[in-house]
């Protein structure tokens, strides 16, 4: 199995997460952890973040499966 994690990653291709994103620039809320975890074993991939407020922190995952159709290219499949 190999497993990545991005701790200070400010990219996204998930569009859905901009605005929440844009939630870091709010002065009681701040953008924490933004991970990825991809499992080459079960062919999947998981994307999450953690935003920490004065009162709680709270985190968003997504997950999706993907298919490696060439050496070149792969399939991401949402799940």
């Amino acid at each position: 199995m190999v497993a990545f994690l991005l701790s200070i990653c400010r990219y996204t291709s998930f569009s859905e997460l901009f605005p929440l994103l844009a939630a870091g620039s709010l002065p009681l809320v701040k953008v924490g952890e933004i991970s990825q975890f991809i499992d080459s074993d079960a062919l999947t991939v998981e994307n999450s973040v953690t935003f920490t407020g004065p009162l709680a922190s709270t985190s968003f995952s997504t997950s999706a499966s993907f298919e490696i159709r060439s050496p070149k290219r792969v399939q991401v499949l949402g799940t």
